[in-house]
């Protein structure tokens, strides 16, 4: 193939993948608070009261996020009773990023499960959450509540994929299950483009930060980032210690291998591993409690 027929191919991969993000984005939107909380997180001017004022017109969040606020999750001594005195305790940008993780749940609730296994889903991408919340901090990463966003949110080009090209996936996870390769290899040969590619164009759509952009796009691939890849890293390695813990549907023996740039970035050894999810075994009933309320209960 050619170098100018390669840029027409790549340029038709990409309108592919906007065309499909376009399409989705009038089934799935994001609440119109997150935005005017994001616009209120960057205006240095702004105040947790006003802030809080936002929440508040929203009695379902602001029930949320006090639940959050009062969790073991986040260990504070006294009790919260109202949304300022979270914001003040829990720190306006890790809000923001509870209010992102709690919306892009709600956003993808009326999925039919007949597509998916939505618990499966939910379950494997809010234990990588846990995990890179886990090594972010062990990392002494800055706002380390967006790396558990970002993990909860790694393959949400997955869910978009179960909206929209549902029996295309299914012959990926065939593909990949009877040759033994990771899944976005398989999304790659058959369709173009990957769960990541399609998942970070996604969030750009929606316009969220751009280190979550990145490390959603990168989650498999952290060497590859051009920028935020000691993120990318703690996502590589968290969503690999999930697949350990069995809770999704396919693994593949190769997705189980980290990526040795990823090690080196984070000083982690296998060693660790066991360590982290015993962490993260304690922290994920609770959160599952949280944000997931509809499959912890049944």
């Amino acid at each position: 193939m050619s170098q100018k027929e390669q840029t027409r191919h790549h340029q038709e991969e990409i309108l592919t993948v906007d065309a499909i993000v376009k399409e989705i984005t009038t089934l799935v939107t994001m609440p119109a608070v997150y935005y005017r909380i994001l616009n209120l997180v960057e205006n240095e001017n702004s105040t947790a009261a006003e802030i809080g004022e936002i929440i508040a017109q929203d009695t379902s969040l602001t029930a949320r996020l006090l639940r959050i606020a009062n969790s073991a999750f986040y260990g504070f001594p006294s009790s919260i009773e109202t949304v300022s005195r979270a914001i003040t305790v829990i720190g306006l940008r890790e809000l923001r990023d509870l209010v992102l993780a709690t919306s892009a749940i709600e956003a993808f609730d009326h999925i039919p499960l007949d597509l998916a296994n939505m618990t499966s889903f939910w379950n494997h991408s809010l234990y990588t959450g846990v995990c890179a919340r886990i090594l972010a901090t062990r990392n002494k990463v800055l706002h380390s509540e967006r790396l558990f966003v970002a993990g909860l949110l790694h393959d949400i080009g997955h869910l978009i994929m179960f909206l929209k090209l549902p029996k295309q996936l299914r012959n990926c996870m065939v593909q990949a299950g009877r040759e033994d390769i990771d899944i976005q290899v398989a999304e790659r040969r058959l369709l173009g483009f990957d769960h990541a590619e399609l998942g970070s164009a996604l969030l750009r759509y929606w316009k969220l930060p751009d280190s979550l952009i990145q490390t959603v796009q990168y989650h498999h691939e952290p060497a590859l980032a051009e920028k935020f890849r000691q993120e990318c890293a703690i996502v590589h390695v968290a969503n690999i210690l999930a697949k350990h813990a069995n809770l999704v549907e396919y693994v593949s023996e190769k997705t189980l291998n980290y990526h040795p740039a990823a090690l080196r970035l984070l000083n982690f050894t296998e060693d660790h591993a066991e360590e982290i999810c015993a962490e993260a075994d304690l922290q994920f009933n609770e959160a599952r409690e949280i944000f997931l309320p509809k499959a912890a209960n049944g």
